[in-house]
């Protein structure tokens, strides 16, 4: 009787395949939810910085060009520009109003300070920390 079994190059192969494998599959399992959350916050802030071109735009076919005064009505955050609700986080992860052109983004311990300029219509970044480059 013969036995049937799997020679050692068959089985190195195999070794090999799953390496490999393994090497491409394991740092996509690493995707963290702060990398969610980051990823997350730049639609919102390519969406608030679309919203505020639309309102100048707006504000140009109607003969007075002129940007938002602000950006909120103090219910929901950046609900003058954008449709989507966004809720002030307070302390939590999250956007905060912190006056009245100015927001943070908070992620885990880092903290990131938007300043909204009406007269120009930009939104922008101003902290020197890692998190603003991660947004923009």
């Amino acid at each position: 009787m013969k036995k049937r079994a799997f020679t050692l190059i068959e089985i190195i192969f195999v070794i090999v395949i799953l390496g490999v494998l393994s090497a491409i599959a394991i740092p996509k399992l690493f995707f963290t939810r702060s990398d969610a959350i980051v990823a997350n916050a730049k639609t919102q802030i390519a969406a608030i910085k679309s919203g505020i071109s639309l309102k100048y735009n707006d504000s140009v076919l109607k003969g007075t060009p002129a940007y938002p005064d602000a950006l909120d009505d103090g219910n929901k955050l950046f609900n003058k520009v954008i449709s989507v609700n966004i809720a002030d986080s307070g302390t939590k992860n999250g956007w905060h109003k912190t006056g009245a052109t100015t927001y943070t983004f908070k992620l885990d311990g880092q903290t990131a300070n938007f300043t909204y300029k009406n007269t120009t219509g930009e939104f922008n970044c101003e902290s020197s920390d890692g998190l603003c480059s991660a947004l923009e």
